[in-house]
Parts: structure tokens; C-alpha cells; sequence
């Protein structure tokens, strides 16, 4: 998975090997078009950027001599400074833009990013995601040292780190269908909260929060449907407008759900251009199916659309892969195999580099008649459920 590799010295621990960037990006590699790009290589840090070069654009690194200062990202940014710039030239801007707000950065940023800093003259380094964690960073303290990476095996296959498995991440994922928590399978190595920091030193690190999502407070009054509805709608408009300044590169998945629907209605009315649009299943003639749905919305909105026969056969070879790709961090390879490759078919048939999809967010089928079913509606359920896990 792209992102940022590193480790940094924190105690009076042996010098880092000039050779950590190699073995810390190795295990990251899933192809022969991955590269990787140095942000810095010292005794006491190194921070690696690596990713397949289709990410050229969205990753970068710049060192300020003068300020004894390196920055490198990985993502995406929104503010208008920011967002017409790639690569080195991006990561320059976000130099700048540390020298004037410090630790503060994090804070002034909109976009999808993991970014890392290190300040050679505080001897201090930074690094941290976005508000919802879209780019994964996981992390671990070892001997005297902070590794982190975009993967847990990224750091379990370092041959100084020693791992145990974690059996209570493993009965979570058999429960849930995801892992909670900021798990991982391994219990040395956690991931970093979304809209969170870590800041080190030589003598250690913390993790602060930088961002904390609340809607509401006790002070809020129901203002109505309508006001909700038109809320929604501006939200929904602002952001798809911030993610429209690459729609030549970008495909837009639909199906029968409300959130594809609507990004591709806020981009249509947005950007005034021909859109490209995909779908994707085992059927497209199949009415009320998402394929089908989505062929539909297609027309109404006059797309370049391509549907994506998913291919059961291949469930074996996919699933491999797709749990290698996510650590077993979810079921997704099960519950939707093949997608691994239909990406791929986007990316080779379509010319898309980027892809604008949406979660459910608009409610559920139905209306829960307990907490315990409104719970199970999000993949929460109690252990006791599962009595052979126990």
C-alpha cells in the first residue's frame, strides 16, 4: 500500500543502518512499476515515500538546507494554494507552509494526505493523517526506536522487531468483520488514530489529536427535515467540488445506492462535462440489481459508461491477494472479491487514475427495533453471540 515508511532513533539506541530504507520499503512493494522517494537518510531518521508510479503526482519530498528542514506527503491536498501542485513542487509548498505554522500544520490543512516533517534543528519529527485517516500509518516502539509504515508487515518483516500475534484482534476481526481500535495482528503494532499526530524527539513520542469530528452539542435544537436535506446537499456539493480539478483522470463508480447517485449528480452539475462512469457484478440485465442501476443512471446523466463482469472462478486467487493487500484487516476480500482486478481494468482500459466513490451514509434499509439490532446494523455485536470464539 503507498504511503510513508521510516524509523526514527529515540534513546541512546545504535545508529540507523543505511541500509533500513531498502529493507523497510521491501516488504511494500507489490509490483515492478512501485518506486519509492527519499525524504531523509540520517543516523537518526529515515523516512521513505513509497508507491506505483500511476501516485508520481500525489507523492513527494523537499529539503530546505537552509532550514535544516525535510517534508514529504503522500495524498492529496484542497486549499487553493495547494491543490494545482504535484509531486517535489507540492511537497516545496508544504515546506513553507511548516516554516510558518510550525506543529501547528496539521491543523490549516483540508485534503487526504499522510505527511511526515523532520526538523533537524529542534531534532524533532512529525508525522500524521488527515481528519478521517483515509491514508493508513501504522506504528511501533522497539528498541529504543519508533517505526512506522503504511502496512503492519511493513514493520513485522524488519528483522530487529520482534511481534506476537494478537489473538483478541483475530476473534474482533471473526466478530465484527473488521478490526477495532486501531488493531492490528500484531500487538506490538498499532495504527494511528485518524486526525492524529505523532510528535518525537530523542527522548520519545506522543500522539495528540489534532481533529475531533462533533456534530452537535447539548445546546442543539431539531431545526426540520428541510433544513437537514438542504444542509446535506451543500455539504455534499462543497465537497465534491474540492475533488473536481482531475476529472479527466477520474471514474465514478455507480450502483443503486444514494451516495454514487449523488456524486455523480453533484459532479455533473459542477463540472458541465461528460463524466466517466463504471459498475461493476455478475449481471448487468438484472433489474434492481446495482449494475443494472447503475447502467440507468448512466444514461439519465449521458456518462462514458463501462460495466465490469466480476468473475467468481478467480474467488480463490482474489481473495489471496486481496487479504495480503489489507492485512485481513476486513472482509472485504470475501464479500467483495474481484475488485482487486476490476481496479486494475479501470486503470488499464479506462485511463482512470483516480476513482470518487462514497460509503453509506444515509441511513439503513429499515428501522431498528432494538439497540441491540440497531447495533448489529453497523457490524457491533456483543461475544456471546459468537459462543465457539469464546
Amino acid at each position: 500500500m503507498p504511503g510513508i515508511t521510516g524509523c526514527l532513533r529515540l534513546s541512546s539506541a545504535d545508529a540507523i543502518s543505511a541500509d533500513f530504507g531498502k529493507r523497510a520499503v521491501r516488504p511494500l512493494v507489490r509490483e515492478d512499476t512501485y518506486t519509492s522517494r527519499l525524504i531523509i537518510a540520517e543516523a537518526d531518521v529515515h523516512a521513505i515515500v513509497v508507491g506505483p508510479s500511476l501516485c508520481q503526482p500525489v507523492l513527494g519530498a523537499a529539503l530546505d538546507e537552509e532550514a535544516d528542514t525535510a517534508i514529504g506527503y503522500y495524498g492529496e491536498f484542497f486549499l487553493p494554494e495547494l491543490r494545482d501542485l504535484e509531486g517535489d513542487s507540492l511537497a516545496a509548498a508544504l515546506l513553507r507552509l511548516y516554516k510558518e505554522h510550525g506543529f501547528g500544520l496539521p491543523r490549516i490543512l483540508d485534503g487526504s494526505f499522510v505527511v511526515f516533517v523532520w526538523d533537524r534543528a529542534r531534532r524533532q519529527a512529525l508525522l500524521f493523517n488527515d481528519h478521517v485517516g483515509s491514508r493508513p500509518v501504522y506504528y511501533c516502539e522497539q528498541n529504543g526506536r519508533l517505526y512506522f509504515s503504511p502496512e503492519p508487515k511493513g514493520i513485522a518483516r524488519l528483522n530487529e522487531v520482534h511481534t506476537e500475534f494478537d489473538e483478541l484482534a483475530f476473534i474482533t476481526f471473526l466478530s465484527q468483520g473488521n478490526l477495532l481500535d486501531c488493531q492490528s495482528y500484531y500487538k506490538e503494532i498499532r495504527s494511528l488514530p485518524p486526525g492524529s499526530l505523532i510528535r518525537s524527539d530523542h527522548q520519545g513520542f506522543v500522539i495528540e489529536h489534532y481533529y475531533t469530528y462533533l456534530p452537535c452539542d447539548e445546546t442543539a435544537r431539531d431545526k426540520g427535515i428541510e433544513t437537514y436535506v438542504d444542509g446535506l446537499r451543500c455539504a455534499l456539493v462543497a465537497a465534491c467540488r474540492k475533488r473536481a480539478h482531475r476529472l479527466r483522470r477520474t471514474v465514478i463508480p455507480i450502483s443503486g445506492g444514494f451516495d454514487s447517485r449523488g456524486i455523480l449528480a453533484c459532479m455533473a452539475e459542477i463540472s458541465g462535462q461528460k463524466l466517466t462512469s463504471v459498475s461493476w457484478g455478475t449481471r448487468e440485465d438484472v433489474p434492481g440489481a446495482d449494475a443494472y442501476v447503475g447502467r440507468k443512471v448512466a444514461e439519465h446523466f449521458g456518462t462514458r459508461h463501462t460495466f465490469f463482469k466480476r468473475d467468481p472462478i478467480a474467488f480463490g486467487s482474489d481473495v489471496a491477494e486481496m487479504v495480503e493487500r489489507v492485512d485481513g484487516s476486513t472482509s472485504d476480500p470475501d464479500e467483495h472479491h474481484h475488485e482487486l482486478q476490476i481496479m486494475r481494468a479501470i486503470r488499464d482500459q479506462v485511463g482512470a487514475d483516480y476513482l470518487l466513490r462514497g460509503d453509506e451514509v444515509l441511513g439503513f434499509l429499515g428501522q431498528a427495533g432494538s439497540e441491540k439490532e440497531a447495533l448489529a446494523a453497523i457490524g457491533i455485536r456483543e461475544l456471546m453471540d459468537y459462543r465457539d470464539l469464546l
